[in-house]
């Protein structure tokens, strides 16, 4: 079961492990509920990595740079994965600075968009998201 980091405990800064390249814990000592989820099966990471990419309208060729982009973002800022999932502002805060770099790349223009967006989510206007025009959603 997924539980929330002790009140008070800021893990920002501290040594984290590119999200692909974590390992599961199989000592079952409950330090980490993402890797006990992944241990359990409730998550999967390529699952979630794909519907991320999918969620965000992201051309299948261009998830990997995008993905790459963003833990190097986290990292190079000092954001923790851990400390993310459960902290909303934090996450908030990651995906608006991250959005910032990289928002006029993926959906800033028409050309771009269409160069880096998957065909399908071009054809719904009213549903894409566009940047700057709808950063706040």
């Amino acid at each position: 079961m997924l539980s929330t980091p002790p009140a008070g405990r800021s893990t920002r800064g501290a040594a984290q492990s590119h999200p692909s390249t974590a390992t599961t814990s199989t000592d079952g000592d409950g330090d980490n509920p993402l890797l006990e989820a992944l241990d359990e099966g409730v998550l999967t990471v390529k699952k979630s990595y794909r519907d991320f990419g999918v969620f965000l309208d992201i051309k299948k060729e261009l998830r990997g740079e995008f993905l790459t982009s963003l833990w190097s973002h986290v990292v190079h800022n000092h954001y923790v994965w851990d400390t993310m999932v459960f902290d909303e502002l934090e996450r908030r805060e990651c995906a608006t600075s991250f959005l910032a770099k990289v928002g006029m790349k993926y959906w800033g223009t028409k050309e771009n968009r269409e160069k880096c967006l998957m065909p399908e989510s071009l054809k719904d206007p009213e549903n894409l998201f566009t940047y700057p025009e709808r950063k706040r959603e």
